[in-house]
């Protein structure tokens, strides 16, 4: 990276980093960093050519003179560096699939359904795991079997219900099963299937802010976009 002058550097420190996403401040903690060294070294040299003047009984004044400004600079920098990184560590984001997602908003996670995740345009569930997913999306259905049949009738269908009490092979999907139980488990393997409802895909979950993990209570490793 070619050397910035004092107006770059200015205009690093003054950047308005309190509104920017993650992806923008990862890139201006790294310029920071840059100018940081770039000033470090700066004032190092001028340190070394006043120090070999002075042992030689030629104290050069200007030149201290000239440093100052450098020195005040370096400390606003190193502010600056230090106020993005604690900005960096107190926002919530997470990587899912590669893609770096600001965090604007999270609901808890229940007995039903992975915690959710809101970056204002899309909504995602999160989780410890597909295990873990997977027993929520059972107990989603079993719970409406149980306090809501008459939903569960009209989300399963009256002749698939039939056919179950009477042993026989039925589904209100693709997968044909004999019993309520049965079909109840096939939920432990396809938790994106209840989940995911707008691409029915199971993403990865590469890596997660620690203020975010603290909120949720638990590392994900996958998630489900739900709209």
């Amino acid at each position: 990276m070619p050397d910035m002058n004092n107006d770059e550097i200015q205009t690093l420190i003054d950047a308005r980093y309190d509104k920017m996403l993650i992806a923008d401040l990862e890139k201006l903690k790294d310029q920071l960093a840059a100018a940081k060294a770039q000033l470090e070294k700066q004032v190092d040299e001028m340190d070394t050519t006043i120090a070999e003047k002075q042992a030689n009984s030629l104290p050069d004044q200007d030149l201290i003179e000239q440093q100052q400004p450098f020195m005040e600079l370096l400390e606003e920098v190193t502010d600056a560096f230090e106020a993005v990184e604690e900005r960096i560590h107190e926002t919530q984001w997470i990587v899912i699939d590669g893609e770096i997602i600001d965090v604007d908003h999270v609901s808890d996670a229940n007995d039903e359904c992975p915690a959710m995740i809101d970056e204002g345009r899309r909504d995602w569930y999160v989780d410890e795991d597909a295990e873990t997913a997977g027993v929520r999306a059972r107990e989603r259905w079993k719970n409406m079997a149980e306090n809501d049949p008459k939903e569960f009738v009209c989300m399963v269908g009256e002749e698939t219900l039939i056919k179950w009490g009477m042993g026989h092979y039925a589904g209100p999907g693709s997968t044909q099963v004999r019993s309520l139980e049965e079909w109840l488990d096939l939920h432990l393997n396809a938790p994106e299937e209840e989940f995911a409802s707008y691409d029915g895909a199971e993403r990865d979950v590469d890596f997660c802010s620690e203020t975010l993990v603290e909120e949720l209570g638990f590392t994900p490793t996958v998630a489900y976009r739900h709209n």
